[in-house]
């Protein structure tokens, strides 16, 4: 009698965006193996058009408006998980154009760059669709995994080697909590589907071991979201990868951590004794996340580990909306701290790229206003909308946010709130002032000398002056504004400020992705 083994069914087109983005991961990995330039803009197109394809086919999913079971109930596509999905998408693109003439990329292939940040974008995809506790792990490793690997990319600088080893480190004992908490959880219910958790995990005899894996969970989940006191990891990781890499997974990776710790917390363990257990953990994470991150921000020397210290602060201004259930809040904000921060980013490479002797240091953006003025327009745009400040989409998510906490009676939170956003002007101002003051004479005269970068033996850059050894290469300062960074600047600034001009679209689509989101079965 021969066994006859029962298949899951595959929802091909539901499926779409994950394939785009796992199909493009396999064919830049190829097409950089090709030689000369023609391997690097094939690489590199690859990616670009895989992450289109993925926006557009999530755009016209959501448009279907149907919840969809795309690999049996362990993988559920709907307007939570394709919101998801195309952020996600949408910080790989910008990662992949902000890598494709950055410094290092050369060395570690524009084929593996590319398909690595694709790798990630599609464990994020996975992670945020993920509908049982299996998928939601493999989702985990295949986000984390890359993302070790891109962080170290630059391999003649200590500071990205040292960023990518601690990310390793710190990362895996993250996912190994993560691990125990999901584990905990199966053991507890007997089953591995959210839906099913949810009918039992409220049950008293059970809690001796739901109460440890909620905790576990939380604390695994948080590591990723970068919340105080998990927070440790986040500036320096920001400052030594690529800015690239860290415009990436500043973003993405909050994104898909979010959503799926939402679907953890709402859908599985959303029973009242459960809940009574997550929900003030979370307030306190929440409240330690927005005074460290708003505190440790201040007197910052880079943009990078200034970016780092702020998306502490903002994670826990995400995490107080997903408290009190508030996911519409939670997704406003979340595309509206997207599209700030990846314009920050954008202006952060453009100037790493021609002032390499300054690097991200804050310093590079003196005179900004006078030397590129659409950058200048740019960066202060991006700022002023993860400083949450009006006429931008952060204003009104930060709005969102708090008239959520003070519905909830939590206007004790909303108020930490205000306060920490009117903290955050003292570090996001300084970098605005910069850009848009008159240089003084001095500096200008210095500004305007050649500065020669050149290559050692072993391919590092030489930044201490014009000599060059017999084996060093003269490398020229670029003296234009690379059109990518220009692009993905413009266009992420222009969405800043349509949601803080017209901020119903956004408040609009981020209510429908929620109640998708408490419809999964």
């Amino acid at each position: 009698m021969i066994a006859v083994v029962k298949t899951p069914t595959f929802d091909w087109e539901a499926l779409a965006p994950i394939v785009a983005l796992g199909g493009g991961m396999v064919v830049a990995l190829v097409l950089g193996l090709l030689p000369g330039r023609g391997g690097r803009f094939l690489a590199v197109l690859s990616g670009v058009i895989a992450t289109g394809i993925a926006i557009g086919a999530a755009v016209l999913l959501w448009n279907h408006g149907v919840q969809r079971e795309a690999i049996a109930r362990s993988v559920v596509i709907d307007r939570a998980s394709l919101a998801a999905i195309v952020i996600a998408s949408g910080s790989a693109l910008t990662g992949i154009l902000l890598a494709a003439r950055a410094h290092g990329t050369e060395d570690a292939g524009h084929g593996e760059t590319t398909a690595l940040i694709l790798a990630s974008a599609f464990g994020m995809a996975i992670l945020a669709s993920a509908n049982d506790l299996v998928t939601i792990f493999l989702g985990l490793e295949m986000l984390s995994i890359p993302l070790y690997v891109l962080c170290a990319s630059h391999v003649d600088r200590t500071a990205s080697l040292e960023s990518g080893l601690k990310y390793l480190i710190l990362g895996s004992v993250g996912s190994a909590t993560a691990l125990m908490g999901l584990a905990l959880l199966y053991g507890a219910t007997g089953s591995m589907y959210l839906p099913d958790i949810a009918r039992t995990a409220g049950d008293s005899d059970l809690q001796g071991l739901i109460y440890p894996g909620v905790a576990l969970l939380i604390a695994g989940f948080g590591f990723k979201l970068s919340l105080a006191p998990l927070h440790q990891w986040t500036p320096d990781v920001y400052d030594g990868a690529p800015t690239a890499v860290t415009a990436f997974m500043s973003v993405a990776t909050k994104t898909a951590a979010l959503v799926v710790t939402a679907r953890l917390l709402l859908v599985g363990l959303g029973a009242e004794d459960v809940r009574d257990l997550w929900e003030p953990i979370l307030l306190t994470l929440a409240a330690a996340s927005i005074i460290i991150g708003n505190v440790g921000a201040l007197g910052q020397p880079g943009m990078k580990r200034l970016m780092g210290y702020s998306s502490i602060a903002q994670a826990g201004y995400l995490v107080a909306a997903l408290a009190v259930g508030a996911v519409g809040a939670l997704l406003a904000y979340l595309a509206a701290y997207a599209v700030s921060t990846l314009t920050v980013f954008a202006v952060v490479s453009a100037r790493e790229s021609e002032r390499p002797e300054l690097g991200d240091d804050i310093s590079a953006l003196d005179g900004l206003a006078k030397e590129r003025p659409l950058l200048a327009w740019l960066g202060t745009l991006g700022l002023f909308g993860l400083a949450g400040l009006p006429l931008t989409a952060g204003f009104f998510g930060k709005v969102a946010v708090a008239g959520a906490l003070v519905n909830a009676d939590k206007a004790w939170l909303a108020v930490l709130i205000l306060i920490g956003s009117i903290i955050s002007l003292a570090y996001y101002a300084p970098p605005v002032i910069r850009m848009w003051r008159t240089v003084g004479p001095d500096a200008e005269e210095a500004s305007d000398e050649p500065i020669s970068v050149t290559s050692t033996p072993s391919g590092a850059p030489n930044l201490a002056g014009g000599a060059t050894g017999s084996a060093g290469v003269v490398a020229p300062v670029p003296t234009g504004l690379r059109w990518e960074v220009a692009l993905i600047g413009t266009v992420a600034a222009a969405l800043v400020l349509a949601g803080g001009l017209y901020p119903d679209p956004l408040l609009n689509l981020a209510t429908e992705a929620s109640a998708a989101l408490f419809g999964v079965q």
